[in-house]
């Protein structure tokens, strides 16, 4: 659980789950279906892949939500 203070956790983007580095990394390891631990035993590169990729996706979902809202 050293990512808190790891170079990673520093260039993370911002999300609905900053408040929670926790929480974030329990919601990426269900998305993914790894258990918690699973999840914290990938090396920080795959972390950063999964998070990356759940990042993405929540974004991208915000973007069709607004643009949905236009029409």
């Amino acid at each position: 659980m050293s990512l808190k203070s790891s170079a990673l956790q520093k260039t993370l983007k911002k999300g609905p789950w900053e408040f929670s580095p926790i929480l974030r990394d329990l919601q990426v390891a269900h998305f993914w279906r790894l258990t918690p631990a699973g999840f914290w035993n990938c090396v920080y590169e795959d972390q950063a892949m999964m998070i990356a990729f759940v990042e993405a996706q929540s974004e991208m979902r915000q973007i069709e939500e607004k643009m949905i809202s236009k029409k």
